[in-house]
């Protein structure tokens, strides 16, 4: 989640929704579904969600009773789809909000960052059930983005650092030392980027950060050459958004009502057609179909949306469709697709504060 839905989220009261599903409506598919699943067991909203080698889900952190950094969680939970119920997972040694999750190669999930600056990282032992700090960031990171290269090492980007005079300072952790080093800087200073693994091996980072009122171009690091280059302008310019690699290797960038597409083999930006609803805050989740679930958020005046969409990208489609409503509005959630290729919906910001209800979308 970003600053804006950060800003935006109500004081929090825990609730779970009644057992239900819900019928398709008009224009939907009749075989897709929401259906309620497992409560958590503490409300959060602006959590980190993972999916482990086991196939359970590892739910970390987020914000408990109060709307700010002071109500970070420092507990963790675990999904176990086989009986759709949660357990707890340890303690982190830091509360954390808005902090990333990736899974590493050795089964381990890895967390980093709080919305409250911090260069502390570390790491979940599924097989103990235990957490353990490894090697800090130079910088404290708020808002961070992370991917896991094919390396196997971890690329960190943006996350406001707290100081203006710095440089995008790109730093890469090595699993098998515990250890961070630094890649070469990324051109200017981004804060809350999407970053995107392409298939071709490099990373996008997108645009966000606004440096003396102008906008900051996309950019693509090469992990190969540990190099730089110019990806292009998001236009016009989204409030917030997310970033989803498609099967075609393009991106979809959705936030506001915008829809757009990244073309990495000619590194070029197209629009293609808005969604329905104006939203930021919500999840968009690469089904197996290889359509994109889009969940939730925060719709115009911070209203919470109950709607969901989904994005086709075949050639020739109208490509969107509405899927079915949640039961009550929702963002800030976390969404992660199992392994049976249903879709965990959990947490997140609802009308009367923080949510502690789980649902399942099968597609």
């Amino acid at each position: 989640m970003t600053r804006s839905g950060l800003v935006l989220m109500l004081a929090f009261i825990a609730g779970c929704t009644a057992d239900k599903e819900d019928s398709p409506g008009p224009g939907q598919s009749a075989s897709q579904s929401l259906s309620t699943t497992g409560t958590m067991l503490n409300a959060r909203s602006s959590h980190a969600a993972v999916l482990l080698a086991s196939g359970k889900v590892l739910v970390t952190g987020g914000t408990g009773a109060t709307d700010d950094i002071h109500g970070a969680r420092k507990d963790a939970e675990l999904y176990d789809p086989a009986t759709g119920l949660w357990t707890p997972a340890g303690t982190m040694n830091e509360a954390r909000i808005t902090q990333s999750a990736v899974l590493l190669p050795s089964g381990k999930a890895m967390v980093l960052g709080h919305a409250g600056f911090s260069s502390t990282a570390e790491l979940y032992d599924p097989a103990s059930g235990t957490w353990a700090l490894t090697g800090p960031m130079r910088p404290s990171r708020q808002f961070p983005g992370a991917v896991v290269l094919p390396s196997g090492k971890v690329l960190v980007a943006g996350g406001d650092i707290g100081d203006p005079k710095l440089p995008g300072i790109i730093e890469l952790y090595d699993e098998t030392t515990g250890a961070w080093s630094e890649a070469p800087p990324a051109p200017m200073r981004r804060n809350s980027p999407a970053v995107a693994l392409l298939p071709t091996g490099k990373v996008l980072v997108s645009e966000w950060y606004y440096s003396e009122g102008a906008p900051v171009p996309s950019a693509l690091y090469d992990p190969a050459t540990s190099t730089w280059s110019s990806a292009g302008s998001v236009m016009p310019r989204p409030t917030d958004y997310t970033a989803t690699v498609l099967p075609s290797g393009q991106v979809l960038f959705l936030g506001g009502t915008m829809a757009q597409l990244y073309e990495p083999a000619t590194g070029t930006w197209r629009t293609t057609q808005p969604m329905a609803e104006a939203r930021m805050g919500h999840t968009a989740t690469l089904l197996p179909s290889g359509e994109v679930l889009v969940v939730g958020g925060y719709g115009e005046a911070g209203r919470k949306l109950a709607t969901v969409e989904l994005y086709d990208p075949t050639p020739g489609t109208n490509h969107w469709r509405l899927g079915p409503s949640l039961p009550e509005p929702r963002a800030s959630h976390s969404a992660t697709v199992l392994p049976s290729g249903q879709v965990l919906i959990a947490g997140g910001s609802g009308t009367a504060g923080n949510l502690a209800s789980a649902l399942l979308y099968t597609p």
